[in-house]
């Protein structure tokens, strides 16, 4: 009673609004509506398909079909493996790709290609995961004056076919503009870069944005990821960054640090994650919020990881360590798997996580696998399957009285897929011939667990003969129709024409805050509704 009574006072307050109603759990924020910050936050974990869709034949350039995904010794990526990776918690998948052995002189894409990458970006959507999408290894590409001219005119042609093939995707699908822009094999090629080579990363970063936002749909407003100089964590590099006038932007960084314990295997190298390493990663987030987050720019780690030095107990305090940093900060981070569990060249290559081929996590990585997602706690593991996480539809939601008894048939999904009757749940109806509220109740069978109710409703021939505010007729006007006009105004459980007539208190031709302040009042008695019926 107390909880009614609480919800009363808040319907008759004079600053009421909809977030005030206790009884309606607040609809989680679309993505549509998210700030890049927000996104990045809700990004979590991610995972890298490393090694795969972006492999090539570095030595001579040469055109490669469909076979360049196996070129480097990894197995297709199959749908399966997309499923793993979500089932063990991750939130974002990046798929890293190399184009340029897949396109003409004229920089047009092989449409098998496009196809095979988009179904593999199909595959992580269908999961419900955050996906990157970038351009990998563009050795083309070196941040130059003299190099400018011809780089952007590759990279604009490439965005402007992947940004129109995937114009309607929503805003889960984020593009990565470039990978890690570098001299490569020349001088200062990991060391933060020159200021020149700097600055053209900068214009090579607006042309891409400008590229993307010129194909429209869904692009206009989509979250772009754009590289300091090589991605670099460097602060040299971090405070060259020109971040173009735009709303959607995600600063993109590779973070394999502290790089002694993640990565060398020369001088200074170690195996053992101390105070050291671990100061030196506190470094790394401290200037990452200086130099972005206290501006307002959000950040993703789009690559970090530690190669498998035989000292897995080290790389689990190392992962404890980074993924707290990280989840305090609201930096996504996205692990780096190669499918190398051991480094057999010893050039700090040892990035395999989980084992391509038998989709099981090696021994040795899902300790520190496990600890990421744990330390960091944000996971949108796979559904567990119970009827409350299916999706039930109603063929038909209200009904008008007429003395039959009504059943609407039912369609039960789960996370897609339609699930069968009598094999996966059972139906048990209850009312559908007397005017009021009627339900069917889904349970589980087999792999499914628990129930659901839906709520139908059997609606009066003739309307006259129920009172204004009577929302679901039966001669009462109490909490329960504040409930269902509510729900309606909140876009919870949309209400029948019938409803929505006995609900619309000012009869102004639709149910807002208005009504359910009314309604609110007359079962208070503050104020008693007009002796009004429907009709």
């Amino acid at each position: 009673m107390k909880v009614i009574k609480k919800f009363l006072g808040l319907m008759t307050a004079g600053a009421m609004s909809l977030s005030s109603l206790p009884f309606i759990s607040a609809q989680a924020q679309d993505v549509s509506k998210m700030t890049p910050a927000q996104i990045a936050a809700d990004m979590g974990v991610g995972w890298n398909l490393g090694n795969t869709l972006d492999a090539h034949d570095g030595g001579s350039h040469r055109k490669m079909g469909l076979e360049s995904e196996t070129y480097w010794g990894n197995p297709k990526a199959t749908k399966e493996l997309i499923d793993a990776v979500k089932a063990k918690g991750f939130n974002t998948i990046r798929i890293p790709v190399t184009w340029y052995p897949h396109a003409d002189a004229n920089y047009k894409i092989d449409s098998a290609w496009m196809s095979r990458v988009k179904q593999v970006v199909d595959w992580a959507i269908a999961d419900d995961t955050y996906v990157i999408l970038n351009i990998h290894h563009e050795e083309w590409n070196r941040p130059t004056n003299d190099n400018y001219s011809a780089a952007s005119k590759e990279l604009k042609a490439f965005w402007k076919q992947i940004a129109t093939e995937f114009q309607n995707y929503d805003r889960h699908l984020i593009f990565e503009g470039m990978n890690e822009p570098r001299n490569y094999g020349g001088t200062h090629e990991w060391d933060g870069g020159t200021t020149e080579m700097r600055e053209v990363v900068n214009k090579l970063d607006k042309d891409f944005v400008d590229t993307v936002r010129a194909t429209g749909g869904k692009n206009k407003t989509r979250c772009l990821m754009i590289p300091t100089y090589a991605a670099s964590s460097t602060t040299a590099a971090m405070r060259a960054l020109s971040i173009p006038n735009d709303s959607n932007i995600l600063v993109s960084i590779h973070a394999y640090n502290p790089y002694n314990f993640t990565m060398n295997t020369g001088n200074g190298a170690t195996s053992v994650f101390d105070s050291t390493q671990e100061n030196e990663l506190k470094q790394l987030f401290n200037n990452i919020n200086n130099i972005y987050l206290s501006k307002g720019h959000a950040v993703v780690i789009g690559e970090f990881s530690s190669s498998n030095k035989n000292n897995t107990s080290e790389r689990v305090k190392w992962a404890n360590s980074y993924a707290t940093l990280a989840k305090n900060k609201g930096i996504p981070i996205v692990l780096w798997d190669n499918n190398a569990p051991v480094d057999n060249y010893n050039n700090g290559e040892g990035h395999g996580y989980i084992n391509r081929k038998t989709l099981q996590w090696y021994d040795t990585a899902e300790p520190v696998v496990n600890a990421l997602i744990k330390s960091y706690g944000h996971v949108k593991a796979s559904k567990e399957k119970t009827i409350s996480n299916c999706k039930i539809t109603l063929s038909q939601k209200s009904y008008t009285y007429d003395g039959n008894e009504h059943k609407p048939s039912v369609t039960v999904s789960f996370d897609g897929k339609n699930l069968t009757e009598g094999k996966d749940y059972s139906l048990t109806y209850k009312g559908g011939k007397n005017i009021g509220d009627a339900s069917v109740t889904v349970t589980g069978i087999g792999d499914f667990k628990g129930s659901s109710t839906v709520k139908f409703s059997i609606d009066p021939a003739n309307l006259s003969g129920y009172k204004l505010g009577d929302v679901n007729f039966d001669n009462s006007i109490n909490i329960t129709d504040i409930t269902l006009t509510s729900a309606h105004v909140k876009g919870k459980n949309i209400m029948s024409a019938s409803r929505v007539k006995a609900a619309d208190i000012n009869r102004d031709g639709k149910v807002n805050v208005t009504d359910i302040t009314r309604i609110a009042a007359h079962v208070k008695g503050k104020k008693l509704l007009p002796n009004e019926s429907v009709a």
